[in-house]
C-alpha cells in the first residue's frame, strides 16, 4: 500500500510517504518537514505585487494569518487585488468582510482572463505546495502516481450558519457533536461522503486531492490538532498506560485530550499557543480546572481560547504526554510529563494519526 499523509501547520508542512511493498517499516518511510505554504506566502505576495503591479489570486481555501495582513496592507496602498471566491475565503469565510478590506472578488472566468493579460500577477492559494512535493519526490526517483491513499490535515475553524455565533465556540461545538457519537477520534476523519459543509477548508482540501490525483482509492481530511492526538498512540509507551492526558503544543493551537484505557476520548480542551506562552500561570490554572471537570467554555472564550468538552467522568491521568513544535512550553508549567515520540519523530504525529484512524492496525503490524 502506498500512502501519502500531510499535516499542514502554521509553520511547517509535515509529509509522510510509505510504500509497504518496498519499505520495511514506518520508520523507513520518507519523512519531510518543510516550511508551510503559508509561511512563504507573505514574501511571494510582496515580490509579485512589486513585479507585476497587481495580484490575481485563485485556487483553494488556504490558511495563514500573516499573509492576510500583508495582502490587506497592499490593498490599502492601492495595489489592485482580485480573487476568486474560493481564494478569497482563505481570508475570511464571510466574503463581505473581505470586500471591505479592498479585495475584488471575481469569477473564475474573469480571473483567468486577467491572468492571460498579466501572468506574472498570479498567486495560487493552496494549503499543500503540491508542485514542490512532486519535484522533491521526482528528485528521489519516487513517483506519486498510483497512490492508494492521500490524507491531509489542516486547521479549520468552521463556518457557523449564524454569523452571530462565535467562530471559536462553533469549532468546539462541531467537534463535540461528532465525538459524542463514538468518543473516538475516527469520528473526525472525513472522506468525500462525510465531510461536513461547515468545514469549508477541509472540504476544499479534499477537492484539491481529487482534482490533482483523480480517483484516488482513499482520500481523507482531518483537523490537524486532533490528528496529532491520535498519532501519539503510536508511541508504545503511551499505549502501555491506562489513562493518558495528551497535550499538543502546536505553533498556533494548544489542544489537550484525556483518553480512557479503551482509547476513548473523555474530554478535550483547546486554546491558542500564544496565550500559553504569554501567561503560563493562566494555562496551568485552566489545566487544573480541566482535570477536575471545572473548566467552562465561557472562561476559555473570555481568555481568547476555544473551549472544552467532557464526555464521561475522568480518572486522574496515569501519565501526561507532551508533543508538538512548541512542546518546550511544558517546562514552564511545573508539570510531571514525558515527551511522546511516535516512530521516533514527534513531528510525524499528524500524518501518522490520520493513517492510524483510516487504516487501523496497519502501522502497528508493520
Amino acid at each position: 500500500m502506498r500512502l501519502l499523509a500531510i499535516d499542514v501547520g502554521k509553520g511547517t508542512e509535515d509529509v509522510f510517504f510509505w510504500d509497504s511493498n518496498t519499505m520495511s517499516s514506518p520508520e523507513n518511510a520518507i519523512q519531510l518537514i518543510l516550511p508551510s505554504s503559508a509561511s512563504e506566502m507573505s514574501l511571494r505576495i510582496k515580490e509579485t505585487a512589486q513585479r507585476s503591479g497587481e495580484l490575481l489570486l485563485r485556487g483553494e481555501i488556504m490558511g495563514g494569518e500573516p499573509w492576510h495582513k500583508v495582502l490587506y496592507e497592499l490593498a490599502q496602498n492601492e495595489v489592485k487585488i482580485y480573487a476568486t471566491e474560493s481564494a478569497a475565503m482563505s481570508l475570511r469565510y464571510d466574503l463581505s468582510l473581505v470586500k471591505r478590506k479592498g479585495i475584488n472578488i471575481v469569477s473564475e472566468e474573469v480571473i483567468a482572463e486577467r491572468i492571460r493579460n498579466n501572468p506574472e500577477a498570479e498567486i495560487q492559494t493552496s494549503d499543500v505546495n503540491w508542485s514542490r512535493l512532486k519535484q522533491l519526490f521526482a528528485s528521489m526517483k519516487v513517483s506519486l502516481a498510483e497512490i492508494d491513499a492521500i490524507l491531509v490535515c489542516v486547521q479549520d475553524h468552521g463556518l457557523p450558519p449564524n454569523p452571530d455565533v462565535s467562530v471559536k465556540a462553533f469549532r468546539t461545538k462541531m467537534h463535540a457533536e461528532f465525538l459524542r457519537k463514538t468518543q473516538t477520534l475516527s469520528a473526525l476523519l472525513f472522506d468525500s461522503r462525510s465531510v461536513p459543509s461547515e468545514f469549508p477548508r477541509l472540504t476544499s482540501n479534499l477537492q484539491a486531492i481529487q482534482q490533482r490525483f483523480g480517483q484516488v482509492p482513499f482520500s481523507f481530511v482531518m483537523d490537524s490538532s486532533l490528528a496529532v492526538l491520535s498519532g501519539v498512540f503510536l508511541d508504545p509507551a503511551v499505549s502501555a498506560e491506562d489513562w493518558n492526558l495528551v497535550v499538543n503544543f502546536g505553533n498556533g493551537h494548544t489542544v489537550l485530550g484525556m483518553f480512557s484505557p479503551e482509547g476513548k476520548i473523555s474530554g478535550i480542551f483547546e486554546t491558542h499557543t500564544h496565550l500559553v506562552a504569554r501567561s503560563p500561570e493562566q494555562f496551568r490554572s485552566q489545566l487544573v480546572d480541566f482535570l477536575e471537570e471545572k473548566l467552562r467554555n465561557e472562561k476559555i472564550l473570555e481568555a481568547g481560547g476555544h473551549g472544552c468538552v467532557y464526555f464521561e467522568n475522568f480518572e486522574s491521568p496515569d501519565k501526561t504526554w507532551v508533543i508538538g513544535p512548541r512542546r518546550s512550553l511544558a517546562k514552564e508549567l511545573d508539570l510531571d510529563f514525558s515527551f511522546a515520540h511516535p516512530i521516533g519523530n514527534m513531528m510525524m504525529s499528524g500524518p501518522l494519526g490520520m493513517i492510524r484512524l483510516a487504516f487501523p492496525g496497519l502501522l502497528e503490524s508493520a
